[in-house]
């Protein structure tokens, strides 16, 4: 497992950015005689492992390596790049607009007036 993490770093399915929780998933199921081996191990999190189980997605390994996901229509599912910590919604909280957003019309001093609050409230 430790051989996984290190080459998938998280589920490897397009656009995912979960680290914590995902499974080794046979590439070639075990049952049909899919080797437990890192060629045919693919890192998924529990959400895209049941996607690939029982939802019809599928995933494959090309001759060079590249791992593939298809929907269950068989339209193969683009990589994308996963987000860099802090990236995304993390950049958006922390950014200045949001903060003004969730601020706006509140005076959280200690000394507002009580207009302030009756605005606010509706009261």
């Amino acid at each position: 497992m430790r051989a996984l993490r290190a080459r998938d770093g998280g589920c490897r399915f397009p656009g995912c950015t979960h680290h914590r929780f995902v499974d080794a998933h046979h590439i070639r199921h075990w049952a049909n005689g899919g080797a437990t081996s890192l060629d045919n191990l693919v890192l998924s999190c529990r959400r895209h492992h049941r996607l690939v189980h029982e939802g019809g997605f599928g995933v494959t390994r090309n001759a060079r390596g590249a791992i593939r996901f298809t929907r269950p229509d068989g339209r193969v599912i683009d990589e994308h790049p996963r987000l860099p910590p802090g990236g995304g919604i993390d950049r958006f909280r922390d950014s200045i607009s949001y903060k003004k957003k969730r601020t706006e019309g509140f005076n959280l001093h200690p000394s507002a007036p009580f207009e302030t609050h009756q605005r606010i409230y509706n009261c």
